[in-house]
Order: C-alpha cells, then sequence, then structure tokens
C-alpha cells in the first residue's frame, strides 16, 4: 500500500514545489470527504484547527492542513520555527503535563499517553466521564490521534476516477494534483450545490458581519430612547440584521438539506432570529425603542456566543442522526419548540432589564410594572408554542420510537417548564401574582426553561435526545443561575425594606 512517504519523495524539505503546491488557492475550494460529508477542505481545515490544534505558522488553515498531510510538520519547525500545538482547555490537566499555558506540543501529548488515557480512564470508573477535566483530557487524546492521521495522509480523503473516495496517502504523486482538481467532475449533481453554497456561506462569513450591525443598531435604537429620531435609523439597521440572519439560515439549509435546528448551535441561532422578529413586530408596534435595543442587546449576545464560544456551540454542519431524517418533523417540532424559547427568553431578558435597572434606582416601581404587559404576552405566545411544540414531539416520538411519551430527560424537563409558566400565568390572572411579583416571576422561570434547553444537553447527558448532547456549557449555567439568585434577591430585599413599598 503507497502512503504519504511516498508522496513525499517529490517534497523533499520545505521545497519550493510544496510550497507552490500547498499555497495553491484553489485547494481551498477542493471537496474532502469528513465527518460523514463533502465539504469544502478550508471548511475541513478550519473546523480542524479550532478543535484540535494552534499554531504561530502564520499560513492559512488550508495551507497547514496541506503541509501536514504532506508530512511536513518538521519541515515547518525548522525551517519557519512554526510550532503545531495540541489545545488544552482544563488546569488540571495543564499540571499534569507540567505546562504553563493552554496547549502542548504533540510530542509531550504521545510521551505522557499512558498517564492521560489512565487519568480518563479513573474519571469514567467514578462516574464522572462528563466532567469538565475527563472531556478535557479526552480532547488532548482525540487531538492527538487526529493529528497522527492527518501527518500520515488519511484525514484527507479525495475522489478518484473511479468514485471512491480514499485517502491521497494511495495516490500516486504524478497523479495526485490531477486527482485533486478533477474530483468536482465525479459528485453528484445533489453534492456539487452544496458544495457550491457552503463555499459561498465560508466566504460570507455572515454573522462576523451581522456582529458589527447588531452592535450598530443596538447603539441606534439605545440611543433613541433619549432621541427619537434615531428610532427609524436603528430600525433600518434591525432589518439588515435580520435579512443577515435570514441569510445564514437560508444557506446553511442548501448546504446541509435540512432544517438548521438540529445541533445547538442551530437553535441558539434560530432562538435569536425568533427574538428579533418579536423585537422588531412589538417595537413597530408601539413604537417603543426600549423593547427593539432590548431584542437587539439579547442579539448580540447570542452572536458572540455563537462566533467566540467554539466549545460549547459547534458550528460544524454535520449529517444527522437516523432519528432525526424526516425533514417535516425537524422543521416542525423543533422549530416551534426553539420559537418558544425565543419568546420566553426575550420576556426573561425584558424582565431582568426592568429588575435591574429597579435595583440601580434608574426605574420606578411602576416603570417597572408596565414592562409586565409586554413580559406576559411572551409567556402567552412562548406557552402555546412549548404546548404545540411538545405535542408534535409525541407524535413523532410514537412514530420513531413507538410511544408518545415516556419521561425522557428533554420531554419531563419541557413539561415542567410549561406547568411553571401555565402556574404563573394562572396566577397573574388569579391575583396571586401582583405587581413587580410577576416581574420577578418572570425572570424566575426561565431557568427551567434553560434546563429544558441547556441543562439536559450539558449536565444531564442522559436519554433518548442524544444526538443533541454538547459539552462545555455546565459553567455557563451555573453563572447564569447565580447571577439570576443573586438580582431576584436584591429586588426582595429592596422591596421588602422600601418605606411604604408595595410588592
Amino acid at each position: 500500500m503507497k502512503t504519504v512517504l511516498f508522496i513525499l519523495a517529490i517534497f523533499t524539505g520545505l521545497t519550493s514545489q510544496a510550497q507552490e503546491f500547498c499555497q495553491n488557492k484553489s485547494l481551498e475550494n477542493i471537496p474532502v470527504l469528513a465527518d460523514g460529508r463533502i465539504k469544502p477542505l478550508r471548511v475541513h481545515a478550519t473546523e480542524l484547527r479550532k478543535k484540535v490544534f494552534t499554531h504561530n505558522c502564520g499560513v492559512s488553515d488550508s495551507e497547514l492542513f496541506c503541509y501536514l498531510s504532506l508530512g511536513q510538520r518538521a519541515q515547518l519547525q525548522n525551517e519557519r520555527k512554526c510550532e503545531v500545538l495540541l489545545k488544552v482547555d482544563h488546569e488540571k490537566v495543564m499540571k499534569l503535563l507540567s505546562r504553563v499555558g493552554h496547549d502542548v506540543p504533540p510530542e509531550m501529548a504521545e510521551k505522557n499517553q499512558f498517564v492521560l488515557r489512565t487519568e480518563y480512564e479513573n474519571e469514567e470508573r467514578q462516574g464522572h466521564k462528563e466532567s469538565g477535566y475527563a472531556l478535557s483530557l479526552a480532547r488532548v487524546l482525540t487531538g492527538l490521534a487526529i493529528l497522527k492521521e492527518i501527518e500520515s495522509g488519511q484525514d484527507w480523503k479525495v475522489l478518484d476516477d473511479s468514485h471512491q473516495w480514499q485517502p491521497i496517502a494511495h495516490v500516486s504523486p504524478e497523479a495526485l494534483e490531477k486527482t485533486l482538481f478533477s474530483q468536482e467532475g465525479f459528485l453528484k449533481s445533489s453534492e456539487a450545490e452544496s458544495l457550491k453554497y457552503e463555499i459561498i456561506l465560508d466566504r460570507l462569513n455572515p454573522f462576523s458581519v451581522a456582529i458589527w450591525v447588531g452592535l450598530v443598531a443596538f447603539l441606534l435604537t439605545l440611543g433613541a430612547i433619549r432621541i427619537p429620531r434615531l428610532f427609524v435609523y436603528g430600525y433600518f439597521a434591525s432589518i439588515a440584521l435580520y435579512l443577515l440572519q435570514i441569510l445564514t439560515m437560508v444557506l446553511r439549509t442548501l448546504v446541509s438539506g435540512r432544517a438548521p435546528v438540529a445541533n445547538m448551535f442551530e437553535t441558539v441561532m434560530w432562538a435569536g432570529f425568533g427574538i428579533l422578529t418579536l423585537g422588531l413586530i412589538l417595537s413597530w408596534k408601539k413604537r417603543d425603542a426600549k423593547v427593539l435595543s432590548i431584542a437587539l442587546g439579547v442579539i448580540v449576545i447570542v452572536l458572540f456566543m455563537m462566533r467566540f464560544s467554539t466549545t460549547m456551540l459547534d458550528s460544524s454542519i454535520r449529517p444527522l442522526a437516523p432519528v432525526l431524517r424526516d425533514n417535516f418533523w425537524l422543521s416542525t417540532h423543533v422549530t416551534t419548540i426553539t420559537l418558544s424559547y425565543s419568546c420566553f427568553a426575550f420576556g426573561w431578558f425584558i424582565a431582568n432589564v426592568a429588575l435591574v435597572m429597579f435595583l440601580m434606582g434608574r426605574m420606578t416601581l411602576s416603570q417597572v410594572l408596565k414592562m409586565n404587559e409586554t413580559i406576559r404576552l411572551n409567556m402567552q405566545v412562548g406557552s402555546v408554542l412549548l404546548a404545540a411544540g411538545i405535542i408534535l414531539g409525541g407524535v413523532w416520538a410514537d412514530y420513531s420510537w413507538g410511544r408518545f411519551w415516556g419521561w425522557d430527560p428533554k420531554e419531563t424537563w419541557s413539561l415542567i417548564a410549561l406547568m411553571i409558566y401555565m402556574m404563573i400565568l394562572h396566577g397573574k390572572y388569579a391575583g396571586w401574582f401582583k405587581n413587580i411579583h410577576f416581574t420577578m416571576l418572570g425572570a424566575f422561570g426561565f431557568m427551567f426553561v434553560l434546563m429544558a434547553w441547556f441543562g439536559v444537553n450539558y449536565i444531564l447527558a442522559t436519554g433518548l435526545h442524544s444526538y443533541g448532547f454538547s459539552s462545555g456549557g455546565a459553567a455557563f449555567l451555573a453563572s447564569i443561575f447565580g447571577a439570576q439568585m443573586a438580582i431576584l434577591l436584591g429586588v426582595w430585599i429592596r422591596v421588602k425594606t422600601a418605606s411604604g413599598g408595595v410588592a
């Protein structure tokens, strides 16, 4: 069997031939088979760099992937002083490897591979498989294995004239370039279309643009609270942001061939879209810059999370789990549930803005109570959507698993969240929760939604919804819960101690 060493017969050292080959910009758009689907090489190279390693090479992700795939890491290090290091994101793992920074040379990781694996197995035996320490150990071990696979020429798979995908290590040096640049002609028309749209999505990078548009829109609408004429400009900037979100979702749909609601990244994206929709409708109806500025504040936070929280929210487009391969149910059930989360999240953020402003003395009790109508409206719409989503999920579960309801953690926590909000709304109409008590419950209720949405995935990590699980979010959730309890406690103390204050 030919190996990558055979390919290196034409690339001895970091020669001009090797550099010319890897620096060819056309390589970025060629198709590769990775993670069960066909994608542009640049996308694959970028995803690997984000998840596995870091470097100081001063080259593009595609160029570095090419050098590594041709076994050129030693030459890069010797001739360019370029270091490729595995990512380490836990203090305990750094101490285990006697490292100060958040990275480790592959040679050191390989030398300590037995220690790393033993530590991981100990964590697993103690039932701590999902702990931050265990996950970090697993990422280092996985990263080392992936880097070895890349350097052996096994990770970069190309389509040959026999319509078979094979590693470049199995392609003769003479046929390598021809094989790479002719393979697109062997793709199916649907695969070629998907590849084309993913290249557009990757090049446009609309979410990076959306962050700046969102910030501009937020500042304009914030300014419109004092200078009303700025509202129109802020509104049009918000529409531009809205169109960017639609463009992103359309492109992801064209790339994946299904609704963009199949993982945590996409549900957060969809929820942000829902919040902006609500903000645009309510602010235009009421001509209220405050409502739109709050919606935009949430969107900016969401966009920053999606852009920079790569461990918690993985933006990679992956093939669906078999149970999800039904576009009708995926598009109806998950979209309905996620839109309900949008409503609850918007109401939660409005409630917290009002409560914090009240604590800071920037808003009177009567001003806070005026916000309750918008909070109530979001709760009502959210409850209807969540109830509909749960019923749709039950029908889909009966179709897929043969039972309507099975007390799966995701099902159970969704039902708990719905019952909590129904209780709050019923209490509002029955007169149980008056004045600022309702505002406080509007903030508190969303903690149950967070548990259903993120907690099941990041903390419980069990059940039939395992295809939606992720890592890295437990600390994020704990900080939100802690901050929320602190705000509610502060408001409760202030209301109780205020002379003549009526709660």
